[in-house]
Parts: C-alpha cells; structure tokens; sequence
C-alpha cells in the first residue's frame, strides 16, 4: 500500500491515506473485536507513520510530531488517528451491546 500511495501526487495520496486505508479499515475490526490491548496496534500506528512520513516528506520520529500530525486539521494537524489511541474507546459499543443484550436476557425478578 505504501510503495503505490508514494507515487501518486501528495495531496491524493493524504485523502486516500486518511479516508480509505488508515483508521476506517482497522475499526471496523476493534469494534467487531476486543483486540484494544493487542500489539498489532502499535505496529499498525508505525506503518501509518512511515507511509505519513514518506508522503508529505517529513520526518515524524518524534511522539510530539506523530502527536501533531493526528490533530484536527483546524489547530495544524493531518487529522491521521492513532490507531493505539482510539483502540478503548472503540470496544465500548461492543461492551454495551453485550450488556443490554444480557440485560434483555435475564430473569426479572
């Protein structure tokens, strides 16, 4: 995926990172999953960093850069979300549909 987005223009390469290959494919799978404490995450967020990194030609080796680069894009940011950061609150609506569906199933009493 890396190797195709560097060589299409900077701008297409950054929406199609942010909109169809970065966070949307691997939520799908923490919501459908519980792997938020799993060691994939962080290896996801550091191909995310990398392919980032080659696109718009700056280093983002720093946690303070790779910080930055995930704000919104109205305070300076790319808007790229860290896969490890949205990982928790990504299981919640999982979490809750297990417990009502429990709340729905038991006895009342």
């Amino acid at each position: 995926m890396g190797k195709r987005l560097r060589l299409l223009q900077t701008q297409d390469a950054l929406l199609l990172l942010h909109h169809s290959f970065a966070i949307p494919k691997v939520l799908h799978i923490l919501r459908s999953s519980q792997c938020f404490a799993s060691s994939f995450l962080g290896g996801f967020d550091d191909l995310l960093r990398n392919i980032l990194s080659d696109i718009i030609n700056v280093s983002l080796g720093s946690e303070t850069a790779w910080l930055q680069a995930s704000l919104p894009v109205r305070t300076g940011g790319i808007r790229i979300r860290s896969a490890v950061q949205l990982a928790p609150s990504a299981s919640w609506p999982l979490l809750l549909a297990v417990l009502n569906w429990f709340a729905r199933s038991s006895p009342s009493g």
